[in-house]
């Protein structure tokens, strides 16, 4: 397995397994915006209907979205925004 950050403007390909962050209360950086509006809105749409509210360690996965080439989208809790940074990062990629 190879890891990768990438820049939130990354085109994904067949294979590939793609994770962005939410954090709680709703709030979402512009990777997870992008690819939520590439897989037409799938994932507000499946944070709505689970358990998921963003906070760490919490996750969400949608296997073969549409509009998407990679296989799976991952959605990761990052907690709070407020607490967002170099730790809330690296427990996130963790």
């Amino acid at each position: 397995m190879q890891i990768e950050f990438v820049a939130s403007d990354f085109t994904p390909k067949a294979g590939d397994a793609v994770a962005v962050a939410a954090f709680e209360g709703g709030e979402v950086p512009p990777a997870y915006e992008r690819f939520d509006a590439l897989a037409g809105g799938a994932l507000t749409k499946a944070r709505g209907v689970s358990r998921f509210a963003g906070k760490p360690g919490q996750t969400l996965e949608l296997l073969a979205p549409a509009g998407i080439a990679a296989e799976r989208l991952l959605v990761a809790g990052a907690g709070p925004e407020a607490k967002k940074g170099p730790a809330a990062a690296e427990a996130f990629a963790a």
